[in-house]
Protein backbone atom coordinates (compact mmCIF):
# COMPACT_ATOMS: atom_id res chain seq x y z
CA UNK A 1 0.00 0.00 0.00
CA UNK A 2 2.58 2.48 0.47
CA UNK A 3 5.01 1.19 -2.25
CA UNK A 4 1.54 2.40 -4.41
CA UNK A 5 1.06 5.18 -2.93
CA UNK A 6 4.95 6.53 -3.13
CA UNK A 7 4.79 6.10 -7.32
CA UNK A 8 1.27 7.74 -7.64
CA UNK A 9 2.62 10.55 -5.67
CA UNK A 10 5.86 10.38 -7.77
CA UNK A 11 3.45 9.81 -11.33
CA UNK A 12 1.14 12.51 -10.13
CA UNK A 13 4.15 15.04 -9.12
CA UNK A 14 6.12 14.80 -13.14
CA UNK A 15 3.35 15.20 -15.02
CA UNK A 16 1.45 18.47 -13.14
CA UNK A 17 5.27 19.56 -12.59
CA UNK A 18 5.84 20.54 -16.14
CA UNK A 19 2.48 22.35 -16.51
CA UNK A 20 2.64 24.60 -13.75
CA UNK A 21 6.31 25.56 -14.72
CA UNK A 22 5.68 26.78 -17.92
CA UNK A 23 2.88 28.37 -17.03
CA UNK A 24 5.02 31.15 -15.37
CA UNK A 25 5.24 34.13 -17.28
CA UNK A 26 8.91 35.45 -17.89
CA UNK A 27 9.73 39.44 -18.29
CA UNK A 28 10.17 40.51 -21.99
CA UNK A 29 13.37 41.02 -22.58
CA UNK A 30 14.39 44.95 -24.35
CA UNK A 31 16.20 44.49 -26.38
CA UNK A 32 16.93 48.41 -26.17
CA UNK A 33 18.59 47.68 -22.75
CA UNK A 34 19.63 44.41 -21.95
CA UNK A 35 23.24 43.40 -21.72
CA UNK A 36 24.86 40.58 -24.08
CA UNK A 37 24.63 37.80 -21.26
CA UNK A 38 20.56 38.61 -20.46
CA UNK A 39 20.37 38.11 -24.51
CA UNK A 40 22.77 35.10 -24.56
CA UNK A 41 20.55 33.58 -22.08
CA UNK A 42 17.41 34.45 -22.22
CA UNK A 43 16.44 34.30 -26.11
CA UNK A 44 16.66 31.24 -28.71
CA UNK A 45 19.35 30.95 -30.84
CA UNK A 46 21.04 33.92 -29.74
CA UNK A 47 24.57 32.56 -28.33
CA UNK A 48 26.89 35.50 -27.16
CA UNK A 49 28.46 36.32 -30.12
CA UNK A 50 24.58 37.18 -31.42
CA UNK A 51 24.19 39.07 -28.57
CA UNK A 52 27.20 41.13 -28.62
CA UNK A 53 26.35 41.90 -32.48
CA UNK A 54 22.61 43.27 -30.86
CA UNK A 55 24.47 45.26 -28.05
CA UNK A 56 27.05 46.61 -30.64
CA UNK A 57 24.15 47.25 -33.60
CA UNK A 58 22.08 49.41 -31.48
CA UNK A 59 25.53 51.49 -30.05
CA UNK A 60 25.91 52.37 -33.99
CA UNK A 61 22.98 52.96 -34.88
CA UNK A 62 20.24 54.40 -31.89
CA UNK A 63 18.06 52.21 -30.30
CA UNK A 64 15.87 49.77 -32.24
CA UNK A 65 12.38 51.38 -33.15
CA UNK A 66 10.32 48.43 -33.63
CA UNK A 67 11.36 44.54 -32.23
CA UNK A 68 11.25 43.42 -36.23
CA UNK A 69 14.38 46.04 -36.34
CA UNK A 70 16.30 43.33 -34.55
CA UNK A 71 16.38 41.75 -37.90
CA UNK A 72 19.37 43.88 -39.19
CA UNK A 73 21.43 42.70 -37.40
CA UNK A 74 24.34 40.43 -39.29
CA UNK A 75 22.84 36.52 -38.23
CA UNK A 76 19.68 37.53 -36.95
CA UNK A 77 17.28 36.33 -39.69
CA UNK A 78 13.30 35.63 -40.22
CA UNK A 79 13.25 32.18 -37.85
CA UNK A 80 15.15 33.49 -34.96
CA UNK A 81 12.95 36.51 -34.72
CA UNK A 82 9.68 34.22 -35.14
CA UNK A 83 11.14 32.04 -32.28
CA UNK A 84 12.00 35.38 -30.20
CA UNK A 85 8.70 37.44 -30.89
CA UNK A 86 6.83 36.70 -27.73
CA UNK A 87 9.86 37.50 -25.84
CA UNK A 88 11.15 40.61 -26.66
CA UNK A 89 10.24 44.60 -26.39
CA UNK A 90 11.44 47.67 -27.71
CA UNK A 91 10.82 50.71 -25.60
CA UNK A 92 12.57 53.88 -26.64
CA UNK A 93 14.61 55.59 -24.26
CA UNK A 94 13.41 58.66 -22.27
CA UNK A 95 16.24 61.00 -23.51
CA UNK A 96 14.92 60.09 -27.37
CA UNK A 97 11.59 61.42 -26.44
CA UNK A 98 12.66 64.75 -24.93
CA UNK A 99 11.19 67.93 -27.22
CA UNK A 100 14.49 69.37 -28.87
CA UNK A 101 15.89 72.46 -27.25
CA UNK A 102 14.86 75.97 -27.75
CA UNK A 103 16.64 78.03 -29.99
CA UNK A 104 17.57 81.46 -29.16
CA UNK A 105 15.15 84.20 -29.83
CA UNK A 106 15.25 86.49 -33.38
CA UNK A 107 15.90 89.76 -33.20
CA UNK A 108 12.52 90.70 -33.90
CA UNK A 109 11.49 88.49 -30.42
CA UNK A 110 11.33 90.05 -27.53
CA UNK A 111 12.45 88.64 -24.74
CA UNK A 112 9.60 88.19 -22.38
CA UNK A 113 8.07 86.64 -25.52
CA UNK A 114 11.00 84.36 -25.76
CA UNK A 115 10.95 83.14 -22.18
CA UNK A 116 7.47 82.46 -22.60
CA UNK A 117 8.40 79.98 -25.49
CA UNK A 118 10.79 78.29 -22.99
CA UNK A 119 8.30 78.25 -20.24
CA UNK A 120 5.89 76.28 -22.00
CA UNK A 121 8.44 73.86 -23.63
CA UNK A 122 9.60 72.96 -20.05
CA UNK A 123 6.14 72.33 -19.17
CA UNK A 124 6.04 69.44 -22.00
Amino acid sequence: MRLTFLLLTLVLGTITFPFTYAETSVEKIDINSASVEILDRELNGIGPKKAAAIVEYREQNGPFKSIEDIQKVYGIGEKTFERNRNKIIANQPEDSLTPEKPTEASPTESKTEFEAKVFSLKKL
